[in-house]
């Protein structure tokens, strides 16, 4: 069994190694939501209108898939898009994507109930690295004392090797 000043060393170097992963990794939330989605056509252009709801400081990667049956599956992925579509799209009102939809299909596109789905998914920010690397830092430094403190309270404990105590002997029969 683990001595009280251990266990409380050994919870805090835990808790503060669970704290430095955590504040290196980014989480993605689902704060944010693309409403109002609508369109037009006109000119062999397609346009496509939604509302991008989230942080305002934050920037959104947006993706746009088209479905030619009613919203089923969404098969078409248009590439000759510009407006807010791609990467660094921050929250708004009245956001605009324009399909050249006859670069993609210069034949057309074969369909009866078109509908657009568009994704948005918050960016990672760039990783601070000399903030990673002086938590780095602090975790290693905690480690060695941590084990420096184990090492020298081991000396105290009684019985086997290591600080642990000496198992029960066997049971005689």
């Amino acid at each position: 069994m683990l001595k009280p000043k251990k266990s409380i060393v050994l919870i805090i170097l835990s808790s503060f190694i669970c704290w430095a992963c955590k504040s290196t990794q980014t989480m993605e939330k689902s704060g944010h939501l693309v409403k109002n989605v609508h369109f037009s056509t006109s000119d062999n252009k397609v346009w496509i209108f939604y509302d991008l709801q989230g942080e305002k400081k934050t920037t959104y990667q947006i993706q746009l898939l088209a479905s030619t049956n009613g919203g089923k599956t969404y098969t078409i992925s248009p590439t000759n898009v510009t407006g807010d579509i791609g990467r660094d799209v921050k929250a708004g009102k009245n956001k605009e994507i324009i399909w050249h939809i006859m670069e993609d299909y210069p034949d057309g596109l074969q369909g009866s109930d078109f509908q657009f789905l568009i994704k948005a998914h918050k960016e990672i920010p760039a990783i601070n690295h000399q903030l990673l690397k002086y938590a780095a830092i602090g975790v290693a430094a905690i480690g060695v004392g941590v084990a420096l403190i184990l090492l020298l309270n081991g000396s105290n404990s009684s019985g086997g090797s290591g600080g642990f105590p000496l198992p029960p002997p066997r049971p005689a029969n």
